[in-house]
């Protein structure tokens, strides 16, 4: 029975020293709870790659490609057939991150650049801040991808302003959700504008100015011609309008004589 009766108090001896223990070590408890923590949230960060810099397109992790995941760079050349060089950022940077080494070679999925969208993009992107999200890489190695520029897609931007032509992707992106999007995002703005130059040709070609010009230099038999076809054909329409109005006349008067009837 006197065992019984001191188990509850040993119970309790024990408790208070377990407290008296975290309560004198609470500073380290948590400090090793913090630490814990962000090592895990350092290994999280770089399984994310999001402080490495890549200098060559060997460097990206595919699965990232496949993904289509967006990273940033700076624009450092354009080349004469439209190849841009950009120096790729980290999404987050440190003092001790260091700048990649190399720029990565890029063209703009689905279109290729005349030589007037070419002089465009040198004048207007390099040295510039961009987004860039890659679906492939080519033969000659290089990123196939869709760049942001400021608050527009790069890629539509060129075909808007008919500075380059519509190139249907690769075999391997023809079922890919992101790159049909931006091809019927490209194959619209070509159309429309195909339509403005249609309509700026017809203006220039029958505007009063052009028209006269042109008729100057037709022969005169030819003028003779065309007037005397289309006073033929004036005549004809007012005989035709002459017999109508003849027949819709002797219909009025052959009502009223049985009206009189």
């Amino acid at each position: 029975m006197a065992s019984t009766k001191t188990d509850p108090d040993v119970g309790s001896q024990q408790l208070s020293g377990q407290q008296s223990f975290a309560d004198r070590n609470l500073k380290c408890i948590r400090a090793t709870v913090i630490g814990v923590g962000a090592v895990g949230a350092l290994m999280v960060l770089r399984s994310l790659h999001l402080f490495k810099t890549y200098s060559h397109v060997s460097h990206f992790p595919s699965h990232f490609i496949k993904q289509h995941k967006r990273f940033h760079g700076k624009v450092k050349a354009v080349s004469s057939s439209g190849v841009i060089s950009i120096q790729h950022t980290p999404i987050l940077t440190t003092r001790f991150t260091k700048p990649a080494t190399g720029n990565l070679l890029m063209r703009p999925l689905g279109v290729v650049p005349t030589p007037q969208g070419v002089t465009w993009m040198q004048k207007n992107i390099v040295d510039e801040n961009v987004g860039f999200r890659p679906l492939q890489v080519n033969n000659s190695q290089e990123l196939e991808v869709v760049i942001y520029h400021r608050w527009s897609i790069l890629n539509e931007q060129l075909i808007k302003q008919g500075l380059g032509t519509v190139e249907q992707p690769s075999k391997q992106l023809r079922d890919d959700a992101t790159a049909l999007k931006l091809l019927q995002k490209l194959v619209k703005a070509e159309y429309k504008i195909a339509q403005q130059r249609q309509r700026a040709q017809l203006w220039e070609q029958w505007k009063p100015g052009n028209v006269i010009n042109r008729a100057k230099n037709i022969p005169w038999n030819v003028m003779i011609a065309i007037r005397k076809e289309v006073t033929l054909e004036k005549m004809g329409q007012k005989i035709k309008n002459g017999k109508n109005y003849l027949i819709q006349k002797a219909k009025q008067m052959g009502e009223a004589q049985k009206q009189e009837k």
